[in-house]
């Protein structure tokens, strides 16, 4: 999976924002007694893993281009 730098930083950007998203929207839901808190807490947690899913799969890709091998 090759992507842009401006693609990855967007990314990488948006997945370190996902995680605290998560905490906020579970806590939120939790004390105010919303419907389907815990479903779309879990939903974003599942894209937030994709992405980083995809973000170290494009990191390891771009260090093997290199030659710089990471374990």
């Amino acid at each position: 999976m090759k992507m842009s730098n401006s693609t990855y930083d967007a990314l990488k950007k948006i997945s370190l924002m996902l995680v605290p998203l998560v905490t906020f929207i579970t806590a939120i839901t939790e004390i105010w007694g919303f419907k389907y808190g815990s479903e779309i807490g879990a939903t974003v947690s599942a894209l937030a893993v994709f992405l980083g899913a995809c973000l170290t799969i494009s990191t390891n890709n771009y260090h093997k281009e290199d030659g710089d091998v990471q374990g």
